[in-house]
């Protein structure tokens, strides 16, 4: 499945230039994440991606809660989960609620234009239902930001986070999680234990295949499902048996 997920590799050629030109995640401004042009013939790539991923199949077993989660910083990862939200949203399915659990929103607040507002720090300290956070930016797309006041590490606020996302799905018919990269070999994981499965986000030329490996592994290990993986920035052709070995 993850070939379905190459298709970042022609952003660049046409114009869609997120990932070419997002080299780290904390100076990313909105440019870097523009909205992607529905004309593009990566528009409607991602589309098929879109459909694998939560429109094949039966509605009982596709994937609702979808986390996103990187190798490393500087990937990309924030950009990937914003576009597959908006082109989901084109399709028309339902409401798409986007969770920003990273300490650093300004990608996406920015992409959004958005200000800085209480966000999931705020949920996981108080009563208040997370969904009372999100803030509508398109017809049908929802983000509830990451205020910086969560720790990276989320693990020992299961209960409370698995709760509140328990809430946030009753309320939208998917939720999208961009969720700190992995610290590979640490043993740390992120919210992409508490979704449905998550997709990895690659870095062409950067991530090295046995990081990869290994950041599968660990995902695997916690009972998380692979979903698919991205490899973003890619702008030269590799064979796919290649892919097929990671």
């Amino acid at each position: 499945m993850s070939k379905n997920f190459e298709l970042l590799e022609r952003l660049k050629n046409e114009r869609w230039e997120a990932a070419s030109r997002h080299s780290r995640e904390r100076d990313a401004k909105a440019q870097d994440c523009p909205t992607p042009n529905l004309k593009t013939r990566a528009h409607a790539e991602l589309s098929k991606l879109v459909e694998r991923l939560f429109l094949s199949g039966s509605t009982s077993s596709a994937p609702r809660r979808v986390a996103f989660t990187g190798t490393g910083s500087g990937v990309g990862c924030t950009c990937v989960t914003i576009h597959t939200a908006e082109v989901l949203c084109c399709q028309q399915v339902g409401s798409v609620c986007l969770l920003d659990a990273t300490q650093n929103s300004s990608t996406l607040r920015a992409h959004f234009n958005l200000h800085r507002t209480p966000g999931l720090g705020d949920a996981l300290s108080s009563d208040v239902p997370l969904h009372n956070f999100a803030q509508q930016v398109r017809s049908n797309l929802w983000v509830v930001i990451g205020d910086g006041n969560q720790p990276d590490d989320l693990v020992p606020l299961r209960p409370q986070l698995q709760s509140h996302l328990s809430e946030l799905q009753e309320q939208f018919d998917y939720v999208l999680i961009d969720t700190p990269h992995l610290v590979v070999g640490s043993n740390r994981l992120n919210a992409a234990i508490l979704a449905d499965g998550a997709v990895l986000v690659l870095k062409a030329g950067h991530t090295r295949r046995p990081v990869a490996r290994l950041a599968i592994a660990e995902l695997e290990a916690a009972g998380v499902k692979i979903l698919g993986t991205v490899l973003n920035q890619r702008d030269y052709p590799i064979p796919e048996a290649i892919y097929k070995r990671i």
